[in-house]
């Protein structure tokens, strides 16, 4: 039996696309979201297979994952599950707090302060 892993991924409709396209994604829900300043975009939730989730992995570095990067475009994100202990998301959850804290620190000991980049907002969620 191949793994399958729940995940979420937001980002532009064409970026959803071809994400859903390029690892063949097994979607199980989608709906329309405005990101910061007014861009439309989109989220949603699926299924992908553990050998396309290792693949994309592989392609990837931590670098990856921030907001500039444009080699993963879009954000995604693991959905809670049986494959995934309750520690193992208690010790992700500690690196990320700890992550965002060092990023923050960064920031304020900065003269130039935040750059636009650094500024985010709390995407508005709305109905499909």
């Amino acid at each position: 039996m191949k793994a399958s892993i729940p995940i979420t991924f937001t980002g532009q409709n064409t970026e959803i696309d071809d994400f859903i396209n390029q690892y063949k994604i097994s979607v199980t829900t989608r709906g329309n979201i405005t990101m910061f300043p007014n861009i439309s975009g989109g989220v949603i939730s699926g299924n992908i297979a553990g050998v396309a989730l290792t693949s994309l992995m592989n392609k990837i570095n931590l670098s990856d994952f921030s907001p500039t990067s444009k080699s993963l475009l879009g954000s995604l994100a693991i959905i809670p599950n049986t494959q995934i202990t309750p520690q193992e998301f208690k010790d992700v959850a500690t690196e990320q707090y700890r992550f965002m804290q060092d990023g923050f620190r960064k920031i304020i000991n900065t003269s130039n302060g935040a750059k636009p980049a650094e500024c985010r907002n709390q995407v508005d969620v709305s109905n499909p």
